[in-house]
Parts: C-alpha cells; structure tokens; sequence
C-alpha cells in the first residue's frame, strides 16, 4: 500500500491594516500643521483599540491601550494615516508590544527625544518595516535641533515635585 505524505502548510494568514490616529496636542496650534511643524500625538489602531506612549512620573512602562479616538481634551483627533498592512498574527502583535513596553518606560518619555511618535514609528516598523511620515514628529525634530525644550526641566515631569519626608 502506497501513503502519499501531505505536506502541512499554515494556512494564508489575512492582512491587519495599520491606521495611525494622529491628534492635534492644542487647538490654540493648530495653525501649525499648515507650516509643516503640527503639534500631534500619535497611536497605532489594530482589533478596535489604539496602542500609544506617554510620560509619566511613576517606575513602569509609559506603553498603554485606549479605545480609538478617545484621546483626552485638549487633543483633538486630526486625522487617520493607513500605513501599510501586517500579517503578523494577534500573538506575534501582543509580543512585539510586550517586548517595546520595557524600554519605552514612563519616566524615559521626553518631549523632543522620546515621544509618543517615536514609539510608533518604532511599532510601525515592527509590524512591517515601514517609518512614520517624516511631518508627524518634525516639531520635536525642529526642536531638538534648536535646543528649544532644553530649558524645560524635565525631571519635575518624569519624578514629580519634591515632597517633605519628615
């Protein structure tokens, strides 16, 4: 009797599109995307929610989820960019996530070197190599290369303001 061996093969894996949720940080600048240098936050929005970064003054990852579109006033949402697709799996997605969250730590965010569109530009080419547009983050460029939020004093943000202990 004769057995034919059939080759298991994964089945075709369906595409997840990546949107980026872009939001303008202030309304009172909103003026400022016309010129090029738009004040935005940026999340990545795949299986009904957003994946972005913030600052925080607290030990532990500044990674967090929230439903789209569902950024805090002031903010207000801008625009959606479809940057390409994945065909990562939902696991593969959650690892990839997992593994950025520990070094994009709450206390680490600044302003001009290590911003919420820095993470996504990071996830984004996780998921499929592609880079965030160039205008997305070119105030925090700009800035950086001006020196202009260097007089920000950064660590109140990350540590919080002295408290007594005695």
């Amino acid at each position: 009797m004769y057995c034919k061996r059939v080759e298991q093969k994964a089945p075709p894996r369906s595409p997840i599109n990546i949107l980026v949720n872009l939001y303008d940080l202030d309304p009172r600048f909103k003026w400022s995307k016309f010129v090029g240098v738009g004040l935005f936050h940026s999340a990545i929005e795949m299986f009904g929610m957003e994946v972005a970064y913030g600052g925080h003054r607290f030990p532990g990852t500044g990674v967090f989820y929230s439903a789209p579109l569902s950024l805090p006033a002031p903010a207000q949402f801008y625009k959606q960019l479809r940057l390409g697709q994945t065909t990562k799996t939902p696991q593969e997605i959650s690892q990839i996530i997992r593994n950025l969250s520990q070094n994009w730590q709450g206390r680490a965010y600044h302003i001009t070197n290590k911003n919420c569109n820095h993470f996504t530009d990071a996830l984004l080419n996780e998921l499929n190599g592609e880079q965030l547009p160039a205008f997305v983050n070119r105030a925090a460029k700009i800035g950086n290369g001006l020196g202009i939020y260097n007089c920000l004093n950064t660590d109140t943000v990350r540590d919080g303001p002295e408290v007594d202990r005695e």
